[in-house]
């Protein structure tokens, strides 16, 4: 999306920010970002929901780490998509254990990548470091999150809106 953007709008600079959803919808409603992408499983006021996917569980290629029990869940301390794990984890009686201490999403794909731990991401996104996991049932189906959008509703703002109409496209093509 960002590089179809910048193709066709090469003399635009983007200033692109990562972090938690609750940091970047705040960061929105205090007017420092014009246009937000979040993964929620409740969009918050005035959010527009993309898409929705199931979670699925991912790990290191060839790699077992899913197996173990406790199972390590690399799942950084502020992801959204932690408590719902978790909960269906627990729900289902299987225990697990933290293995990444750290609030930051790249400990969290770093150990698993190296097997050390299992993961969870939306069904769309592709990452080479981890793969879908064939677990035949053995891990629980995880609940469905939504990626919702929240853009500034300022007159004038072309390029805003030009970007989201890029983000609208992209995500319909997802579904």
């Amino acid at each position: 999306i960002l590089k179809d953007f910048s193709r066709d709008f090469p003399r635009v600079q983007i200033k692109f920010s990562s972090g938690e959803t609750l940091a970047q919808r705040e960061q929105f409603q205090q007017g420092l970002q014009d246009v937000v992408l979040t993964t929620e499983q409740k969009p918050g006021r005035g959010g527009r929901v993309l898409n929705t996917q199931r979670l699925i569980w991912t790990g290191a290629q060839d790699g077992h780490a899913w197996k173990k029990r406790p199972l390590p869940l690399g799942i950084s301390k502020t992801c959204a998509f932690r408590s719902g794990v978790t909960q269906v984890l627990d729900e289902v009686g299987l225990d697990w254990i933290d293995i990444v201490a750290s609030e930051d999403v790249i400990a969290g794909e770093a150990m698993t990548a190296a097997d050390l731990c299992v993961a969870v991401e939306l069904e769309c996104v592709k990452d080479s470091g981890r793969l879908p996991i064939d677990h035949g049932g053995q891990l629980p189906e995880l609940p469905e999150f939504s990626v919702v959008l929240y853009a500034a509703d300022k007159p004038g703002n072309h390029l805003a809106d030009t970007l989201v109409e890029y983000l609208l496209r992209a995500y319909t093509s997802f579904r």
